[in-house]
């Protein structure tokens, strides 16, 4: 479970959190303390769960304590479900610092500022993490992609008509290249870019299991975005989020917006903010195999940034602008390329599509043996460099390794960090983004596996 702390102090890094106070709404009940014990805990969202299900019955002063997301206030009724259970726990491990009913409910107090006002980022609605490095080195982020195991045991069959025995373990095929990966780099920061299961060989969540519990094992704070194979389990999305609010070291939060893993990391120095990471879910999951998720509904299978996504990023990215006072560089990390990525190789290298392809413009590098898709038509280039974006980071196809840079965005397609699903053996490995503690420059480097 979290440690309950302002700050959380962990070997070399520190992970900066807002604490968590009970505010006080009426006499009557108090939001996320739905067993009326007085505080907020793992036990109220695990209450709401038996709510939703109908295993439990409360008094109506319960019902307001489980309604965190304000359904009595904008629907005009209760409706509990996994969703109030899900921001409890992101209440009770200081992912968030409010719920919406609080907004919405009359009676209860007025938020706190998400920033002080000597312009000092907290953990809050604008940014979900401030994440402190510590000074005299430069900054590592590890991006690692596609880990998608596939594995099935003899005897074992999916919901799709995949049978075993099939694949290999996460221990075979997943953990030496993770750590051939990390030992090699000793990162900072750790981003997962998407698929990190195949959804629908994991209808247990074993596999998901194991990738927080591994994951955390190396002690290193670690991003996770969703793919489009990830919500294919019929475990559904809210138990996964849940399972990653759990995680000790994983930085992880919500937006709402449309996706499960839009947020934002901040990375500071020697108290200057250096970089804003946008973690932002390029949906694209395939309704086909989605029959059986509890969440199949709320999952949108349109690939790429959806309207109201571009909304929040440039909602948000202009709140931390004017809190600070000053633009400051953004990196974004997304699962499915954007058009834009693939328009700016055709400008300069219309020939990219016969394969194999390596650039050879000054400062362009890697090679592709698969050609590099794109969704939609947003100007996510425009928007991103109002916004100071200064690189884009990809995964999804695991043959593809390039990086290349027009108008002052770096796009770069990482490495596949395991031998699961369809690849090129010799394209193996992960992706070490390298920012310089003097001058904020970042550089990319391909980290070609050995093993």
């Amino acid at each position: 479970m979290k440690r309950f702390l302002s700050i959380l102090l962990i070997f070399n890094f520190i992970v900066t959190i807002s604490t968590t106070s009970q505010a006080i709404q009426t006499p009557a009940y108090i939001y996320g303390d739905v067993d009326r014990d007085g505080k907020v805990t793992a036990a109220d969202a695990l209450v709401t769960l038996q709510v939703v299900v109908g295993k439990t019955y409360l008094e109506r002063d319960g019902y307001y304590a489980a309604d965190v997301t304000g359904d009595v206030f904008t629907l005009g009724y209760f409706d509990h479900t996994a969703e109030d259970a899900l921001l409890i726990l992101k209440y009770v491990v200081g992912k968030i610092n409010r719920f919406p009913a609080e907004d919405l409910d009359p009676n209860a107090p007025p938020a706190t500022p998400d920033f002080t006002p000597d312009g000092v980022l907290t953990s809050g609605q604008e940014v979900d993490f401030v994440l402190d490095i510590p000074e005299g080195r430069n900054i590592k982020i590890l991006q690692l992609c596609d880990l998608q195991p596939t594995y099935l045991e003899a005897g074992e069959v999916t919901r799709h008509g995949y049978s075993g025995p099939f694949g290999a373990t996460m221990s075979q095929t997943v953990w030496p290249y993770v750590t051939e990966a990390i030992n090699a780099t000793t990162p900072d920061l750790i981003v997962l870019s998407g698929d990190n299961v195949e959804g629908a060989f994991d209808d247990t969540g074993a596999e998901w299991e194991e990738l927080c519990d591994m994951m955390d094992s190396y002690q290193i704070p670690w991003m996770v975005l969703f793919g489009n194979h990830d919500r294919e389990s019929i475990v559904g999305t809210t138990w996964q989020k849940a399972m990653l609010a759990q995680s000790e070291y994983c930085l992880f939060a919500s937006a709402d917006c449309t996706g499960d893993s839009n947020y934002t990391v901040v990375l500071r120095q020697g108290g200057e903010y250096k970089y804003v990471l946008w973690a932002l879910d390029t949906n694209g999951t395939n309704a086909a195999l989605l029959n059986g998720n509890p969440q199949a509904d709320l999952i949108c299978t349109e690939s790429g940034l959806q309207s109201d996504q571009i909304n929040w990023i440039k909602n948000t990215a202009y709140g931390i602008e004017y809190d600070l006072g000053k633009q400051i560089p953004s990196l974004m990390f997304m699962h499915i390329s954007p058009a834009c990525a693939s328009t700016a190789l055709n400008k300069y290298y219309p020939e990219y599509m016969e394969l194999p392809f390596t650039p050879t413009e000054e400062g362009d590098f890697g090679i592709t043996t698969e050609i590099p898709g794109g969704w939609g038509s947003t100007d996510l280039d425009k928007i991103a460099a109002n916004m100071g974006c200064k690189g884009m980071f990809f995964g999804h196809q695991h043959q593809v390794a390039l990086s290349i840079v027009q108008d002052e965005i770096r796009y770069t397609w990482g490495l596949k960090s395991s031998t699961n699903s369809y690849l090129d053996r010799t394209m193996v490995g992960s992706t070490l983004i390298t920012i310089d503690q003097n001058t904020n420059q970042f550089d990319v480097t391909y980290l070609f596996s050995h093993l």
